[in-house]
């Protein structure tokens, strides 16, 4: 169909047709079986807006996972149309499928919804719970945010990631209409060459790269290529201003568009952003004994002088830990200080689990590497939780958290096969050593390991979460609560020769330690809360 056929359409339901085209739309609908289709479907979407009223905006989004966005009211000339189609649906006895229609003509089955899937979000509003990273899916039509990050994946190949207010329109897995906004697009594969951005006045169209936009109605779009080759078109004429590159940013006379840096939001920047919000709630906690974060930033909350922060340092520290080095400091940011500060031995620093914001974490990759703790107290409920990721292994042992003393009722210990499947052991219990799923593994991928201990309906239960899985659950007949004081996280420790063994080959992003038993129900929400769904296409990476 050709635009102009399209206009006609279109200008009927705007009631701004004029008595010459209303003939040529006549004409048109008598000969062309594909207009009559596109005039259906039209009328269709026209019924459903004129039902449903004005559009949405994210501040009315969540109350489902998915969302129409309706755009104009049809009034009187629906019951017009109404007739029409009726009679014409008589006549060619057509077969209509439920469509969404957008004003740039593209519609969309029902029946064969494009894949865009929500990655990450964070400060949209506060009425987004029903926004699930990795699972709400978004269906064609027109979106507005006032402020916060959204990101999206297109196709499993595209990433566009909008930062403030923006107002924009998807018309297809390949294609969307940016009004309004700031807008990072990465394309991971060639699947998702020729993805494009309209804009008002340009189309940029990708061809395996990365490219910044900032638009607003009022100026010129701004551009960047940060990575790789961008065609711009003129979306008026649809000639080609050029193919563009980092290293190649021509003068150009008349051209709607400027080239500038621009630091849009990278992968990662929501998830961080919603994770420290996250870590603030944690602190308020009054069962949180020991909250370890691994970035830089992190140690400037705490007073290294003040009396609080001396007295929590360890007592009794192992020859090998013994330094004064504040780089070797894992600061303990829980405000009941109960947990002592951590010192870590020949590990090194790396990115996190959001990628490309300031997120660390703590790599045990030397010979050596283990971080050193102490927990005063015994627990009747108690959790461990920790971000972490593996690499492959040679050792049938590695040491994920071990006490200095393997001695009494009370220690336990977490430790994973070759293979990377987790396991949990207490002393004197023989028959946890042997409870093992090998189901689930830690990968190179980050995961949420989490073990807790308390009673449940009557007797004590021992338990071993990977992500939102329940792994493996003992009942202890000897161990009624949990006592650790010192214990090494990544390695164990030989009580004779002081030297270190076992070492866990991989990285820690955030470790927690609570005198409560974290729920299942509370677990999956963790997971979900700070799993970074961008380094993945599969949320459920554990399963084998």
């Amino acid at each position: 169909m050709k635009p102009s056929e399209k206009k006609l359409i279109e200008d009927y339901f705007a009631q701004s047709i004029s008595e010459e085209d209303i003939s040529s739309l006549n004409e048109l609908l008598l000969n062309s079986e594909e207009a009559r289709s596109f005039y259906l479907t039209y009328a269709s979407v026209m019924e459903n807006l004129d039902e449903s009223g004005q559009a949405h905006n994210l501040h009315n989004f969540g109350q489902s996972n998915s969302t129409r966005f309706p755009r104009k009211k049809g009034g009187k000339w629906l019951a017009i149309a109404a007739s029409i189609i009726f009679a014409l649906s008589c006549l060619n006895h057509f077969v209509f499928q439920k469509t969404w229609e957008t004003d740039h003509g593209i519609a969309v089955s029902s029946e064969n919804l494009p894949n865009i899937q929500l990655i990450d979000f964070f400060g949209l509003n506060e009425t987004h719970h029903s926004f699930i990273p990795g699972q709400t899916q978004f269906e064609p039509g027109e979106y507005e945010t006032t402020n916060g990050k959204l990101h999206l994946r297109f196709g499993e190949s595209v990433d566009v990631i909008f930062t403030g207010a923006s107002i924009f329109e998807i018309l297809s897995e390949k294609e969307i209409f940016v009004h309004k906004g700031k807008i990072r697009t990465i394309v991971h594969d060639e699947r998702g060459h020729e993805f494009t951005i309209c804009t008002p006045s340009a189309n940029y169209i990708d061809w395996g790269t990365e490219f910044s936009l900032r638009i607003n109605p009022n100026t010129k779009d701004q551009f960047e290529v940060d990575e790789g080759l961008v065609e711009v078109k003129d979306s008026k004429r649809d000639n080609s201003f050029g193919k563009f590159t980092p290293d190649n940013y021509p003068l150009l006379k008349n051209a709607p568009f400027t080239f500038i840096d621009l630091s849009n939001d990278l992968p990662g920047e929501a998830g961080f952003a919603r994770w420290n919000d996250q870590i603030t709630e944690k602190l308020k906690d009054p069962d949180l004994l020991g909250l370890y974060t691994f970035g830089k930033s992190n140690e400037k909350t705490v007073n290294l002088g003040s009396e609080k922060f001396l007295h929590n340092l360890p007592e009794i520290l192992p020859e090998r830990f013994k330094t004064g080095n504040p780089k070797d400091l894992i600061v303990n940011r829980a405000e009941s200080g109960i947990a002592s500060h951590g010192i870590q031995n020949n590990c090194s620093s790396s990115y996190g689990r959001w990628e490309g914001s300031k997120s660390k974490s703590l790599r045990f990759n030397n010979r050596w590497s283990a971080v050193y703790f102490e927990l005063p107290g015994k627990y009747e409920e108690f959790t461990f939780q920790a971000w972490l990721q593996m690499h492959q292994s040679k050792s049938s042992q590695n040491l994920l958290l071990k006490p200095l003393l393997w001695d009494i009722p009370g220690r336990m210990c977490i430790r994973t096969d070759r293979r990377g499947n987790p396991y949990q052991s207490l002393w004197g219990e023989l028959s946890v050593r042997k409870n093992r799923n090998t189901n689930h593994k830690i990968g190179k991928d980050w995961q949420l390991l989490t073990y807790t201990f308390g009673k449940e309906n009557g007797r004590v239960a021992s338990k071993l979460y990977l992500n939102k899985n329940l792994i493996t659950t003992s009942f202890p007949k000897h161990v009624k609560e949990i006592q650790m004081d010192g214990f090494l996280w990544g390695a164990s420790r030989n009580a004779q020769t002081g030297n270190i063994a076992s070492n866990f080959d991989g990285g820690i992003d955030e470790l927690s330690l609570w005198a409560k038993a974290f729920s299942k129900k509370y677990i999956e929400a963790e997971y979900h809360q700070g799993y970074p769904f961008y380094q993945s296409f599969a949320p459920e990476l554990v399963q084998k």
